[in-house]
């Protein structure tokens, strides 16, 4: 086990649930950019243990923590991602894009004809 996820145990031994919870987040999300499993499934399990322990919005958040880390487990073993949170909230999908170089807008990278100026590439571009 890490030693933050050593650190996010004690605070949950000490009652400090927000803070173990804040700490297990900083987890995931750090091995979520290493695609670490074993941490992720550790991680899973510290945030069932904090959700069983406390209560509330501490609770609802130790919930959903413990659901995105196997998600992400999911995901990481079957080789797919989802979209990032920023991309969610913003409605940026992570379908690939190119700049037109007439007007300068982004459109899908596929498309032949610009829809904001109708430049037309060619088959090449």
């Amino acid at each position: 086990m890490s030693s933050e996820l050593n650190r996010a145990d004690a605070e949950l031994a000490a009652g400090k649930y927000g803070k173990a919870l804040r700490i297990a987040w900083n987890v995931v999300l750090d091995a979520l950019r290493h695609k670490d499993v074993e941490v992720l499934r550790q991680a899973a399990d510290l945030s069932t243990r904090i959700a069983e322990a406390s209560s509330g919005k501490d609770r609802e958040g130790a919930e959903q923590l413990a659901r995105y880390a196997i998600a992400s487990i999911d995901d990481i073993d079957n080789g797919t991602t989802q979209p990032s949170f920023w991309q969610r909230v913003l409605g940026k999908s992570a379908i690939p894009t190119k700049k037109c170089p007439d007007c300068a807008e982004t459109i899908k990278r596929e498309a032949q004809v610009c829809r904001f100026c109708g430049y037309r590439y060619s088959p090449s571009e």
